[in-house]
């Protein structure tokens, strides 16, 4: 079973569909004891990044989350569910680089093969 945080915010019908969609079973929750003892976890994205935080420390959610990552429970982060992840996580969110980094980041253009196919080499860096 596949729990879906319902943080009052995010695609959590959109999700559910999908899950749905590949024979998961998915269940939508706000509730924090349900998410710490989930077997998988989706955290959806879409909404405030603030609003969010600011609801997953009131209702339990980020404890719930921080628990269920530490006993090695499988998290996927959907775009700001992944930066949520991060600051429950202890990181931060950098919300515009230059503002807050005081520096660009440096960008490769994909080629154009990379562009038809939808595939681009991904480089993960310990720490970041």
């Amino acid at each position: 079973m596949i729990t879906i945080v319902d943080y009052n915010a995010g695609n959590l019908r959109s999700v559910e569909r999908a899950c749905t969609a590949v024979g998961a079973k998915a269940v939508i929750t706000p509730d924090a004891e349900a998410v710490a003892r989930a077997e998988r976890i989706i955290f959806p994205g879409v909404g405030m990044a603030a609003s969010a935080m600011a609801t997953l420390r009131a209702s339990g959610l980020g404890d719930a989350l921080r628990s269920a990552f530490e006993r090695g429970t499988p998290i996927l982060g959907i775009c700001l569910g992944s930066q949520e992840i991060n600051v429950v996580r202890g990181g931060a969110m950098i919300q515009d680089l230059p503002t807050e980094v005081g520096t660009t980041v440096g960008h490769r253009e994909l080629e154009i093969d990379e562009l038809r196919n939808g595939v681009h080499d991904v480089t993960l860096v310990q720490g970041s």
